[in-house]
C-alpha cells in the first residue's frame, strides 16, 4: 500500500488504476496458490455472463492453450460462426492477431486479442501443416455450440456426446443430440465431460431431468 501511495503521489507518468487493480488481484491469487481463484475485470464479468447465456461475440472457436509451448490450438470452429465460414478447422494453431505475435502473451491476454466488438474486423494468422495462413474475419454474435455428438467408430450402437459448457442454450442442444442418436440406432450413450468448463446449475439440472426418471 505504501508503494502505491508513493507512486500515486510522485510518479511522473500515467497510472492506469483499473489495469493496476487487475494485475494486483491476479498476483494476489497466484501468490496464495488457490488453483480455482480468478479475478475478473468488469469487461470479463460481462463476457462471463454472456457466455453462461450461450450468446457470444467473436469468431466462434474453442481453443486449448499449451502452457509448455504457449500455443493456442483450435479444438473446433463452431457451426454457423465467422471462424467456420472463414475455413478455420480443428488443429489450426493461432500464432498472431492483426500481425501481433501471441507467443509472448498470457493466455487470457491472447484470447482477448482474438475477441472484440461485433462488426469489427480481425486478421488471424494460423499455422497449418507448417504453413502460415492469414484469415480476415468479421466478428459477430453467435449461439455457442456446447454439444458435439457422433457414433462410436467401432460400434454404431454407441453414441458419444461431448459437453463443452453448461449454459442456458445447452439443454435444447443436448436433447436434440440424444434424440438424434437414438433415432439413428444408438442404444447407449457415452457422455464426454473432459475439459468441460462448468457453467450454470440450472442447465445441468435441466439435462439431468431429461435423463433421469422422477424420484
Amino acid at each position: 500500500a505504501y508503494i502505491d501511495f508513493l507512486y500515486q503521489q510522485n510518479y511522473v507518468g500515467e497510472i492506469d488504476n483499473d489495469e493496476l487493480t487487475y494485475y494486483l488481484m491476479n498476483a494476489y491469487i497466484m501468490c496464495i496458490g488457490d488453483p480455482y481463484g480468478v479475478y475478473y475485470s468488469p469487461e470479463e464479468v460481462d463476457a462471463l455472463f454472456n457466455s453462461t447465456q450461450g450468446v457470444n461475440v467473436g469468431i466462434g472457436v474453442y481453443v486449448r492453450h499449451n502452457p509448455e509451448t504457449n500455443e493456442i490450438k483450435v479444438l473446433t470452429a463452431m457451426d454457423n460462426t465467422p471462424a467456420k465460414n472463414a475455413g478455420i478447422i480443428s488443429g489450426d494453431i493461432i500464432t498472431a492477431v492483426n500481425g501481433e505475435s501471441l507467443a509472448e502473451l498470457e493466455y487470457n491476454e491472447a484470447v482477448g486479442k482474438i475477441t472484440g466488438p461485433e462488426g469489427s474486423e480481425v486478421t488471424i494468422t494460423i499455422s497449418r501443416n507448417g504453413q502460415l495462413i492469414d484469415k480476415t474475419i468479421i466478428r459477430s454474435s453467435y449461439e455457442a455450440q456446447n454439444v458435439f455428438y457422433r457414433k462410436h467408430s467401432a460400434d454404431p450402437t454407441v453414441g458419444i456426446i461431448k459437453i463443452i459448457d453448461f449454459t442456458d442454450v445447452l439443454p435444447v442442444q443436448f436433447k436434440n443430440a440424444v434424440n438424434s442418436l437414438m433415432a439413428d440406432g444408438c442404444t447407449s450413450i457415452i457422455f464426454d465431460l473432459r475439459e468441460n468448463g462448468g457453467g450454470t446449475l440450472d442447465s445441468c439440472v435441466n439435462i439431468l431431468d431429461f435423463l433421469l426418471p422422477e424420484g
